[in-house]
C-alpha cells in the first residue's frame, strides 16, 4: 500500500521520454528538496501537464534518488539545484488524446478546497504536491474509466 500520493507537474516532453525509459527525471530547486526526499518505493505518482491542463497517467515509485548538481555560474544568486531520478512502474497510461482534462475533475478534488472555487487551478502551481488518497483515487479512477479496455503498455505519441 502506498505511503504517499504525489502529483508531479511536468512537461509533455518529459512525460513522453519517461514512459519510454521507465525512469522519470526532473531538475528540482532546493525549494522542493525536502518534499522529494520523502518519496519512497510504493508511493504513487499522478502526472499533471500544466501547459495543456491535463492529467497524463499514474505510476508507482520503485526507487527514487536526489543528486546535487553543480551550481550554475552567472547571475547574482547561486541557487542549489538537484537532479531527481525516480524509477517508476506505470499503472495507468492513457494515449495523449485520452489524457484527463483537469478543468473537469480538478474542482471536485479535496486538495483544492483551500482556494476560492473559481481559482481552484492555483492549487496546481509548483512542481510537487502531496495529494490526499481520496483525490488520487478519484483521478486514477476517472483515467481508468476513460481508457477502459486500452492496452496498459506505454502509448505511441504523435
Amino acid at each position: 500500500m502506498a505511503k504517499n500520493y504525489w502529483m508531479i507537474a511536468c512537461t509533455l516532453e518529459s512525460l513522453k521520454a519517461s514512459r519510454e525509459a521507465k525512469l522519470y527525471m526532473q531538475e528540482v530547486t532546493s525549494t522542493y528538496r525536502r518534499r522529494v526526499q520523502r518519496m519512497q518505493p510504493e508511493d504513487r505518482l499522478l502526472f499533471y501537464v500544466p501547459s495543456i491542463k491535463k492529467f497524463g497517467g499514474t505510476a508507482t515509485v520503485t526507487a527514487a534518488s536526489l543528486e546535487e548538481q553543480r551550481p550554475k555560474e552567472g547571475g547574482r544568486r547561486r541557487i542549489a539545484r538537484y537532479s531527481l531520478k525516480i524509477n517508476v512502474r506505470y499503472n495507468t497510461v492513457p494515449d495523449e488524446e485520452s489524457f484527463l482534462d483537469a478543468r473537469e475533475i480538478g474542482p471536485r478534488m479535496d486538495y483544492v478546497d483551500r482556494w476560492p472555487p473559481e481559482r481552484w487551478n492555483l492549487a496546481f502551481l509548483g512542481q510537487f504536491h502531496m495529494l490526499p488518497r481520496r483525490d488520487f483515487e478519484l483521478v486514477e479512477g476517472e483515467i481508468n474509466r476513460v481508457t477502459r479496455g486500452s492496452n496498459p503498455r506505454p502509448p505511441k505519441f504523435s
